[in-house]
């Protein structure tokens, strides 16, 4: 039996977007925890118009070199939280995580 992951069997929601958040999550899913990453598609995380890019150019939201290095092993969803239904599924999520993350100026998870 090969040895247990120090994170697995945690949950983490992943709200973070740019580098530092990414960042971090990432370390987390490499130790083993299920990272589940929540992004817009109304407002991307900016990361995913970002070279390098196979041949040189962009074929679209998934083929960014730098995004994918820092969200690998990790799973995503795509809410629009403006919707009442979709902050409800965000909520749920958050209920049934273990950890929390996210990385935006101080008033934006409030709202």
């Amino acid at each position: 039996m090969p040895p247990r992951a120090p994170l697995e069997g945690i949950r983490v929601a992943d709200f973070t977007w740019v580098w530092a958040g990414p960042f971090c999550t990432l370390q987390l899913a490499h130790l083993g925890a299920e990272v589940i990453r929540v992004e817009t598609a109304t407002r991307p995380c900016i990361t995913r118009l970002l070279p390098p890019w196979p041949n040189g150019k962009s074929t679209g939201v998934n083929s960014s070199g730098y995004f994918n290095q820092y969200n690998q092993g990790k799973r995503s969803l795509s809410l629009n939280l403006k919707k009442p239904e979709a902050l409800e599924l965000a909520k749920q999520l958050i209920a049934k995580s273990d950890i929390v993350t996210e990385n935006f100026a101080g008033v934006v998870m409030d709202r």
